[in-house]
């Protein structure tokens, strides 16, 4: 995010852009259970996989240069409107990755609500599998801080693991 006069827009509202926008594109949604049922293959192909929208692929190429333009794809990609499509997730994904990595004071605010999410016992599995989500898309990042790479092997054990047993197929 290379665009220091966006960002002064943008940075007061980055916890909404996290909890509003990014953490329920990375949620399972009802979508995403009807295509699991039907097609898993193309329900890992879209949630994890690389996206194949032409815009996306363009400014993910160019690493984000301007934030407003990652908020414009990921608005005509379908947030906001009920439309989730591999697009959208995959430019949440680049788009928390990146605001993580070059702006200072957004990943410890990540990692508090991914931390809020997965310790709260009222979380639904939907919501927690956005967690580990969010967690995935960033944890090139945790594991080069010294402060975060030390826990993720507590992360693992205490959060991914059980997971994998989950009765819930799609957060395994």
């Amino acid at each position: 995010m290379g665009h220091a006069h966006a960002w002064k827009f943008i940075q007061p509202h980055v916890m909404t852009l996290l909890t509003d926008v990014i953490f329920p594109l990375l949620c399972h949604t009802k979508e995403d259970e009807e295509t699991f049922n039907d097609d898993p293959i193309e329900y890992i192909r879209q949630k994890y996989g690389m996206c194949t929208h032409e815009t996306c692929l363009s400014n993910i190429r160019t690493e984000f240069n301007s934030e407003l333009d990652v908020i414009s794809i990921l608005l005509l990609t379908g947030v906001g409107d009920g439309i989730e499509d591999e697009s959208s997730v995959f430019c949440g994904e680049q788009l928390l990755n990146t605001m993580c990595k070059k702006r200072k004071g957004v990943l410890p605010k990540c990692v508090g609500l991914v931390t809020q999410v997965l310790n709260n016992p009222q979380s639904s599995p939907q919501q927690r599998d956005g967690a580990l989500h969010m967690v995935g898309a960033i944890a090139d990042i945790l594991l080069k801080k010294d402060e975060y790479k030390d826990q993720f092997d507590n992360v693992i054990i205490q959060f991914v693991f059980p997971a994998m047993e989950a009765p819930y197929p799609f957060i395994r």
